[in-house]
């Protein structure tokens, strides 16, 4: 029944998806309803519609941000990604990197992200709790940190600086990157008694829908191995109809390895030292593999080639090194949307 649907109410989509773009062009926000379209039209043309609202509302390329020499190298990655889904790049993070990320983990007190089970109970449902993270003493699946808290700090705005980050997103997007978010987590052993994967822990096979155009760069701040949650994803299921439409009609939802297996789909298991990052379109099919031991320390950044989509909330700068201020301001733009960083800077 819901299959029909989508096909029946294609038209009804498109105009409220008109209307949205409209508003976003003139406001700079983007409607519910019209997210909600976009995501009812990704179902029924598995794809498509995604390349028709980016061609409207991509920013054109402006050659601030690229050198020639790294130029070359950020073309190849782009047109990997483009062809295979994800980019394995070793040595992402430099050795001081990771030891002032992982400083942070140990001296902060993390969010503790509910479990499916958790969210379930009425009495824990709406509680927030903070802890240290204690691998002798571990209490939820996910430990995260705060984002305005993560983007404040002097390793994170400097990795935000790399020029990696926004040549290989310009060319894979052809058009100006922009930031949606960031996040810093780690992920434990918490439920590995339980027979599937955690759903809220992004345990599951799933694509993500949040903008029309956009790259992760999930980045091992930890050695990963095939014990300690390596990321999967399956090949080509980021291209146009890449994700089978009896997967797609079913909606926004989590899929069992089982269901990928039986329609032929083989997920990438990617492992990797720390400091490597996996640069990945997740449109396609990818999920956070269950752990048997240990932890995996994750640094995800989001870029977008539009902040069209699912509501966001703006980071706020409250301090930026004098020494990092000059590199801000060269390439402020591709932050001007998910940040105050303008009004910082003024």
């Amino acid at each position: 029944m819901k299959k029909i649907l989508y096909f029946i109410s294609f038209p009804i989509n498109c105009l409220l998806l008109l209307i949205g773009l409209i508003y976003y062009k003139i406001i700079g926000k983007t409607p519910a309803f019209s997210y909600r379209s976009m995501l009812r039209l990704f179902y029924v043309t598995g794809g498509l519609s995604n390349d028709v609202i980016s061609f409207l509302v991509k920013k054109k390329n402006s050659s601030k941000l690229i050198t020639s020499q790294s130029d070359v190298k950020s073309k190849q990655i782009a047109s990997f990604i483009n062809q295979q889904g994800f980019y394995l790049y070793r040595d992402f993070l430099n050795p001081q990197e990771i030891s002032e990320i992982l400083q942070i983990v140990k001296n902060n007190k993390f969010k503790l992200r509910k479990t499916d089970d958790q969210l379930k109970d009425l009495n824990l449902k709406n509680e927030d709790n903070f802890a240290f993270f204690d691998e002798k003493n571990i209490k939820s699946v996910i430990y995260e940190a705060d984002m305005n808290f993560l983007i404040n700090q002097d390793v994170i705005q400097s990795i935000l600086l790399k020029s990696e980050i926004w040549n290989i997103a310009r060319n894979y997007f052809n058009s100006e990157p922009f930031l949606d978010h960031i996040s810093l987590g780690v992920a434990t052993s918490f439920n590995k008694n339980k027979n599937t994967g955690d759903s809220e822990a992004a345990q599951l096979f799933h694509f993500d829908m949040d903008k029309p155009k956009w790259l992760k760069f999930l980045i091992y701040v930890n050695d990963v191995d095939l014990s300690n949650g390596p990321h999967s994803f399956v090949k080509f299921s980021h291209r146009n109809f890449g994700i089978p439409f009896k997967f797609r009609s079913r909606g926004y939802v989590r899929l069992n390895d089982e269901e990928l297996f039986s329609s032929n789909l083989q997920p990438s298991v990617i492992t990797g030292k720390a400091g490597t990052a996996i640069i990945e379109d997740t449109r396609g099919l990818h999920k956070g593999t269950k752990l048997i031991s240990g932890h995996r320390i994750l640094l995800n950044i989001q870029v977008n080639n539009s902040m069209f989509g699912s509501s966001f909330q703006k980071y706020i700068f409250k301090n930026i090194d004098e020494k990092r201020i000059n590199d801000f301001v060269k390439i402020k733009d591709v932050f001007c949307e998910s940040t105050n960083l303008n009004e910082y800077l003024n």
